[in-house]
């Protein structure tokens, strides 16, 4: 338990790896176009833990479910991801690997164990997109960026759904790649909230949220400033635009969605 939460990783098995190489194919089969730069284990993106699978020979660390006629071999929808526990939100560690943006790529399927299933949409340019050249998007935030021996500028992204079966046993999760799209997950993360009473927070957690808005934006301006006298004005704005910008559109989505109720307390 942490702060009430129960934390739960669920990547039980994967069916890829995040690398490639010669001797391991894996990723999109593109030589040295790949993740190997990404930190893994236990990692912390937009404020949720998650666990990323060590790459490693003889280890798989991704599921990835494929259906490009250009890029086949990927298998299309992977089922029984197991999770069996109650769910007050679910966190996906993604990436959309290769495909077109602004449509829907795929779905998650929730598969209650009363039988019950609900179906979260993966939409590109809404909770998901490509790696290359990662950009904010409205119902994702871009958890990790850094660069690999192709791109200057790679990342995945962090998807929070909260479903709507909330004290229902969810027993697993299915991924299903479409529309000629290649996916990937690569961390899986089930909260279950602590138990207690209903209280009013709404005041004070928006009073905190726009503080914490506007130190970002203040430290945004800092650092360009600052930078300035090392680098071009672009390079300048670029840098602090993704040192600042991710936590600032997290905390505004936060709050755009935060109602006047909050379950506190242990369980």
């Amino acid at each position: 338990m942490i702060s009430g939460k129960k934390i739960i990783y669920r990547l039980p098995w994967c069916n890829e790896i995040y690398t490639h190489t010669v001797d391991r194919p894996g990723w999109s089969r593109d030589f040295d176009n790949d993740l190997r730069t990404m930190p893994s284990g236990n990692v912390c993106y937009c404020g949720i833990p998650y666990y990323v699978i060590p790459d490693k020979a003889g280890v798989k660390s991704a599921i990835m479910t494929g259906c490009r006629s250009s890029n086949p071999g990927y298998a299309k929808q992977v089922n029984g991801i197991a999770v069996n526990e109650k769910a007050d939100s679910i966190h996906f560690l993604h990436s959309l690997v290769e495909g077109e943006g602004n449509k829907p790529v795929g779905r998650y399927i929730l598969q209650y164990h009363d039988g019950f299933s609900e179906e979260v949409p993966i939409i590109a340019g809404k909770n998901i997109d490509g790696w290359w050249h990662a950009t904010e998007v409205n119902d994702a935030s871009i958890a990790w960026y850094g660069a690999n021996l192709r791109c200057s500028h790679v990342g995945i992204y962090s998807f929070s759904c909260y479903p709507k079966q909330k004290g229902k046993i969810l027993k697993n999760i299915e991924m299903i790649c479409e529309n000629n799209q290649l996916l990937a997950l690569l961390g899986l993360t089930v909260i279950r909230e602590g138990k207690g009473s209903v209280i009013n927070m709404e005041y004070s957690f928006k009073e905190q949220a726009e503080i914490f808005i506007n130190k970002y934006i203040s430290h945004q301006n800092k650092i360009k400033s600052q930078l300035e006298f090392f680098l071009s004005s672009d390079s300048a704005e670029e840098v602090s635009r993704l040192a600042c910008e991710p936590n600032i559109a997290l905390l505004r989505r936060i709050l755009s969605g935060y109602g006047k109720t909050k379950v506190a307390n242990d369980r």
